[in-house]
C-alpha cells in the first residue's frame, strides 16, 4: 500500500462525524481472517504511517510495509476502533502477545506483562550505563523499555545502545523476529533509519543454550575453543523480564533430563521453568550485577521450590521482594506473583513490601519497602511475617504436641466423577433415586455412605448438609477394599444395573483400562484416598475465610476437603480449630487469594503445635459456647501477644 490508498482507507472508514462506520471486528474475527503475517505486516504499515515516518533503508521495517494490504489494514482500524486503542508501540507489543499461537503459548509459558510493571522493573533495577538481558524477552516489551531508559540516562543513540546494550533470548523464532522489529520501529520514531542493526537477539532454549559461548565479549573471553571459568567482573549488569509459566511435566522426555541435569534447582523436584530461570540469572550477571523478574509466588513455600529458596537463602541474594499478595497481575492467567530483585552483594537484610490496597497497584513508585532481617525468615521459606508475629509464631513452634502427630490429617475421597456417584438423600429407607440419560435408577441405601462436601461449610450458623456416596467397598480386617464384581451384582443388584449403565464414563476417567489394574474394578473410586479415613472426624475445606471445622460421624465420608482423625477427642478439639489462635497460626503460613480465602494443605494442618490440656481444660473448651472466652483461654495458654 501507498500514502494514497492508506487515505483513501482512513476516509472510507468515516462518517460524516469522523466515526468509524465499518462493522467492528474482534480479534478471534482477525485471526480467523488472515493470517499471522499478514496482521503482523498491517501493524507496522499503520504505525509508520500514524506516526508519518519515512522509511528509507531498514531493511526489516521496509519488507513488512511491502507486505502490507488494504484488506488487513481496514479490519486492524476497526479492531482497533472497537477497543479504543491508538496504533503505538506498546498496543503493537499487546497485539502481537495475543496472537500468539496457542501451541507455542503453552510451550513457552508466555504472557503479556502489564506496561507498569515492565516500567517499573525497568526504571527500578537500571540505574546506570550497562548491558542489560532478557532471557525470555518474547515480543521484547522488557528490552523496548531498558533502551529507553539507557537513552535517557545516557542521550546515547538508540542503535548504538541496541548493538551494545541489548541481549535477548527466546526460544520462539517469532517472538525473537518481533522484538526485532519492535526496537526497529522504536529507532525510527528516533529518527534513526539504520540499514540494518545488528541486534544481540537469538532464538534459543535460555536453559539449555551456552551462554558464553553465544556472548563471548559479555563473559570476557577472547577464545571460544578454550573456554575456562569465568571471572565474577564479568556478565550482564542487569537481567530483567518475565521467565516462563510452564510446568517441566509439560515439556518432552529429553528437554526435561537436560533441564534437571544442568539445573540445581530443577534437580529433585517437577517445577515450573522460571525457578531454573531464576537460577540461570544469577549466572548470567556480574559480581556488581542485578536481576528483577516478575514471578509466581509459589517458590516461597512449596515443596518444588525448596532447593531455589536455599540457594537464595543460603547466599543471600534477595535484594527487594514486592509482594502482590492476592492482586492478579495477568490477565491472561491467575497466578499469583511478585517482584524479585537478587543481587551478589553481602547482606543482613532485604527490602519487602505487601500490597493490600488495589490503587497501591497504579501507584508501584510510590511504595516505602521496609527491611527484614533473613534471620527472621522461618525455617525453608520465604514468607514474611514480621518481629511480633515471629514471636508469636516461634511460641506456637515450641508447644510440645504437633497436631498432625496426635491425630492424623486425611484427604477426602476423589471419585474423578463425582456427579456420577453422589446422590440425594431420599425419605425411602431401602434405595435412593437417580437418573441417568433420561432413565431412572433405583441404588440400594445399604450401599452408600453419608458424604459432606466439605466446601458446604459455611459457618456454625448453617446446618450442615449431607448427601449420600455409592459406596463400592467393604471392610476387611481394619481396612476396606473393593467389591468384587461377582458380589456387587449378587447384593447390590439395583446399583449394579446402574454402575453398568455409567461404565463408558467411569472407564474415561484418569488411565482408562490402566486404572483398572491399579484400583482394582472399574467401578472403584479414582483415587485410594480418603475411604479408609475411619473413626470420628473434624473435617475443613480446602479455602476459608475463617475457621470452617466441622465434626462428622464414623460413619460418614468427606469430600474437597481435609480432615484431623479426632480419635474421639472432636468434642473439645474443635473448639481449639474454630480459635482465633489456630486461624493466626493459618493467616501466617497459607496463601490468600481472591481476598477473601487462605488456601490450607496437609502440611500446615499438621504443622500446628499444642500444649498439654488438662481434664479439666479440656471440660472446659467441650462445655463453652463463648468464643471470646476460648479465644482469651487460648491466647493466655500459649502466651501470645495477638
Amino acid at each position: 500500500m501507498n500514502d494514497a490508498q492508506i487515505m483513501l482507507l482512513k476516509e472510507k472508514s468515516k462518517g460524516k462525524e469522523g466515526k468509524m462506520e465499518l462493522k467492528p471486528m474482534n480479534m478471534s474475527d482477525l485471526i480467523e481472517k488472515h493470517s499471522i503475517d499478514e496482521i503482523e505486516s498491517g501493524l507496522v504499515y499503520l504505525f509508520v504511517q500514524s506516526n508519518e515516518l519515512r522509511v528509507l533503508r531498514n531493511e526489516l521495517v521496509l519488507d513488512k510495509i511491502k507486505r502490507a494490504t488494504e484488506g488487513v489494514c481496514e479490519d486492524l482500524l476497526r479492531f482497533l476502533e472497537l477497543n479504543k486503542e491508538s496504533i503505538s508501540l506498546k498496543n503493537i507489543e499487546r497485539v502481537f502477545e495475543l496472537i500468539i499461537e496457542e501451541k507455542e503459548r503453552k510451550i513457552n509459558g508466555a504472557f503479556y506483562t502489564p506496561t507498569s510493571v515492565v516500567d517499573y522493573i525497568v526504571e527500578t533495577t537500571i540505574t546506570k550505563d550497562g548491558l542489560v538481558c532478557d532471557p525470555a524477552c518474547g515480543s521484547g516489551a522488557f528490552l523496548v523499555s531498558a533502551t529507553e531508559r539507557l537513552h535517557k540516562l545516557t542521550n546515547k543513540p538508540l542503535t548504538e545502545i541496541l548493538e551494545n546494550r541489548i541481549y535477548g533470548c527466546d526460544i520462539s523464532k517469532r517472538s525473537v523476529e518481533r522484538t526485532k522489529l519492535i526496537l526497529s520501529l522504536l529507532a525510527l520514531l528516533n529518527k534513526e533509519d539504520k540499514e540494518e542493526i545488528k541486534f544481540n537477539l537469538i532464538v534459543r532454549d535460555s536453559l539449555k543454550a551456552n551462554w558464553e559461548l553465544e556472548f563471548p565479549e559479555v563473559f570476557g573471553i577472547q577464545d571460544t575453543s578454550t573456554i575456562i571459568t569465568r571471572s565474577p567482573k564479568f556478565g550482564f549488569d542487569f537481567v530483567i523480564g518475565n521467565p516462563p509459566y510452564v510446568r517441566i511435566q509439560n515439556l518432552d522426555v529429553k528437554t526435561r533430563q537436560v533441564i534437571k541435569k544442568r539445573w540445581l534447582s530443577a534437580y529433585k523436584y517437577n517445577v515450573d521453568l522460571y525457578i531454573p530461570f531464576i537460577e540461570l540469572s544469577l549466572k548470567l550477571i556480574k559480581k556488581e550485577g542485578r536481576v528483577s523478574f516478575i514471578v509466581s509466588k509459589s517458590f516461597f513455600d512449596s515443596e518444588a521450590g525448596k532447593t531455589i529458596r536455599e540457594i537464595l537463602r543460603k547466599n543471600r541474594y534477595i535484594e527487594k521482594i514486592l509482594d502482590f499478595n492476592y492482586h492478579q497481575v495477568f490477565n491472561d492467567v491467575i497466578t499469583y506473583t511478585a517482584i524479585i530483585t537478587l543481587d551478589k552483594q553481602p547482606k543482613d537484610t532485604f527490602e519487602y513490601y505487601k500490597i493490600y490496597q488495589p490503587k497501591e497497584m497504579q501507584e508501584l513508585s510510590e511504595i516505602k519497602f521496609r527491611k527484614e532481617k533473613y534471620e527472621d525468615l522461618p525455617e525453608d521459606k520465604i514468607v514474611i511475617n514480621g518481629h511480633r508475629d515471629n514471636q508469636n509464631l516461634s511460641k506456637i513452634a515450641q508447644q510440645p504436641i504437633r497436631l498432625g502427630d496426635l491425630y492424623p490429617v486425611k484427604i477426602g475421597v476423589a471419585t474423578l466423577s463425582d456427579d456420577l456417584y453422589l446422590l440425594n438423600n431420599g425419605r425411602d429407607e431401602r434405595y435412593l433415586h437417580k437418573t441417568y440419560s433420561g432413565q431412572d435408577y433405583f441404588i440400594e441405601k445399604s450401599i452408600t455412605r453419608p458424604i459432606l462436601l466439605a466446601n458446604k461449610i459455611k459457618s456454625k450458623k448453617v446446618k450442615i448438609l449431607y448427601d449420600r456416596i455409592i459406596f463400592p467397598y467393604r471392610l476387611k480386617g481394619d481396612r476396606y477394599s473393593v467389591l468384587e464384581e461377582a458380589l456387587l451384582k449378587e447384593r447390590y443388584p439395583s446399583a449394579y444395573q446402574y454402575l453398568k449403565a455409567i461404565k463408558p464414563e467411569l472407564m474415561k476417567r484418569d488411565k482408562g483400562q490402566e486404572r483398572v489394574k491399579e484400583y482394582g474394578s472399574w467401578y472403584a473410586y479414582g483415587r485410594v484416598q480418603g475411604y479408609n479415613a475411619r473413626g470420628e472426624k473434624l473435617v475443613c475445606p480446602t479455602m476459608m475465610p475463617e475457621p470452617r471445622f466441622e465434626l462428622i460421624n464414623d460413619e460418614a465420608l468427606f469430600i474437597a476437603g481435609y480432615c484431623y482423625l479426632t480419635k474421639k477427642d472432636g468434642k473439645w478439639l474443635i473448639k481449639v480449630l474454630n480459635s482465633n489462635v489456630f486461624w493466626y497460626y493459618i493467616t501466617k503460613q497459607a496463601k490468600k487469594i481472591r481476598n477473601e480465602f487462605w488456601v490450607v494443605n496437609k502440611k500446615i494442618l499438621e504443622g500446628f503445635k499444642m500444649p498439654v490440656f488438662t481434664e479439666k481444660e479440656k471440660t472446659f473448651l467441650k462445655s463453652e459456647s463463648n468464643q471470646s472466652k476460648i479465644n482469651d483461654f487460648l491466647i493466655k495458654k500459649y502466651g501470645l501477644l495477638i
